[in-house]
């Protein structure tokens, strides 16, 4: 039994492999389950003993992404918005670029190289947002509200400032160079006192948690 876990595990490892290789010169819409078994050397029958279909094949390689860039993080690590702050605050953009791991999530997957294609499809990227602002909203939610925005009045400026960060990156090329970290602290200060200015607590969110 352990043996045909540790097997089934592996060919759903191979096959997620082979989608992402498949999607560094393939748009996600015009891949095909026939043409993805046949480059990972499966046959229909394989694929649909793992995936319902290749949106469920998306949405696990998605998922593997995820856990594999929060690995870097120290378990039950958890940001809070006032460490951004501080973190932006630096004058020093040396040791801003030092705590690279600690900024929100779709940043990091640039030192991803695996998963990059992931962010650079249009559809993949947009589905990545949906997955974050699903899990994320609500932590979001808790550390802006008391302010004059109604919750979703608040859900869409979490939708806005997701959307916006993968705009930039997709923009910057998914390049991580220092200039793409100074935009980053300043897209930071920018969006926490953003929140400050629509929230009644003073100061607002520094000192709220939050794990991007």
């Amino acid at each position: 039994m352990r043996e045909e876990r540790r097997n089934r595990s592996a060919t759903e490892k191979h096959i997620r492999e082979t989608f992402l290789h498949m999607l560094e010169s393939t748009p996600f819409d015009k891949i095909r389950i026939t043409g993805l078994c046949e480059a990972a050397g499966i046959n229909r029958s394989t694929f649909y003993a793992h995936f319902y279909d290749v949106y469920d094949l998306l949405d696990k390689t998605i998922e593997a992404a995820f856990e594999c860039v929060n690995e870097d993080r120290p378990k039950d690590y958890e940001i809070t918005v006032e460490h951004l702050w501080e973190l932006a605050n630096l004058e020093d953009l040396d040791e801003f670029i030092s705590h690279e791991s600690e900024l929100p999530l779709w940043h990091r997957f640039i030192d991803y190289g695996t998963y990059l294609p992931l962010v650079k499809d249009p559809f993949i990227c947009q589905r990545m947002v949906q997955l974050i602002y699903q899990e994320k909203r609500h932590v979001f939610i808790e550390v802006t509200i008391g302010g004059s925005l109604s919750v979703k009045e608040l859900e869409n400026l979490f939708w806005f400032i997701l959307n916006g960060s993968m705009a930039i990156n997709q923009k910057k090329g998914w390049v991580k160079d220092r200039s793409w970290f100074s935009l980053q602290r300043n897209l930071i200060k920018f969006v926490i006192a953003g929140c400050d200015a629509v929230s009644s607590r003073s100061p607002s969110l520094k000192g709220s948690t939050t794990n991007p």
